[in-house]
C-alpha cells in the first residue's frame, strides 16, 4: 500500500521567513550566506567576531540568530570560548557554530548552548539545524 500527502504549495512557506541572522565569516562570498538566504533569512555578513559579538550583545533584537564560521575565527574551541562570554544574550539569540574541526554534530538541548555543525555544511544540514535552533518559535502564518 502507497500513501500519498499532497499539501497546497501555498502553505509550504520558507523556513526561515522574517528571521535575521548576523553570520561571522571571513569568506568574500559565503555560500553559508548563501544558503541562508535561500531559507528567506535576512543575512547580515561580518568579517569580525569582536564587532558582531558587540552587535549582538548591545542590541538582542539586532539579530534573531548568530550564526559562525568557526574555521576562519580561529576554530571551533575559539568559537565555544567567544559563546560562553554572550552569557544571557545566548539565551534570546540562539548559536550555530561551523567548523571542519567538529567530529560529531550536536543539537543544543538547552537554548544557552549553541548547535554545532560539521563543514562543509549542505543545505539540508543548514536546513536542520536551522530548524532545531527555533523549535519553540511561534512564527505567524501569511494567510
Amino acid at each position: 500500500m502507497q500513501i500519498v500527502r499532497s499539501f497546497s504549495k501555498q502553505e509550504a512557506a520558507q523556513v526561515g521567513w522574517s528571521v535575521r541572522a548576523v553570520l561571522v565569516t571571513a569568506a568574500p562570498d559565503p555560500v553559508i550566506g548563501r544558503r541562508l538566504a535561500g531559507l528567506g533569512t535576512q543575512v547580515e555578513c561580518i568579517g569580525d567576531i569582536d564587532t558582531a559579538l558587540t552587535a549582538v550583545m548591545d542590541d538582542p533584537s539586532h539579530a534573531d540568530m548568530l550564526v559562525v564560521d568557526c574555521d576562519g575565527i580561529g576554530g571551533l574551541t575559539e568559537a565555544r570560548r567567544i559563546v560562553k562570554l554572550m552569557g544571557e544574550v545566548a539565551l534570546r539569540v540562539p548559536v550555530i557554530l561551523i567548523s571542519a574541526d567538529c567530529g560529531l554534530q550536536t543539537f543544543a538541548l538547552e537554548r544557552h548552548e549553541p548547535t554545532v555543525m560539521r563543514a562543509p555544511l549542505s543545505a539540508v544540514s543548514l536546513r536542520v539545524a536551522f530548524e532545531h535552533v527555533f523549535r519553540r518559535r511561534q512564527v505567524p502564518r501569511v494567510a
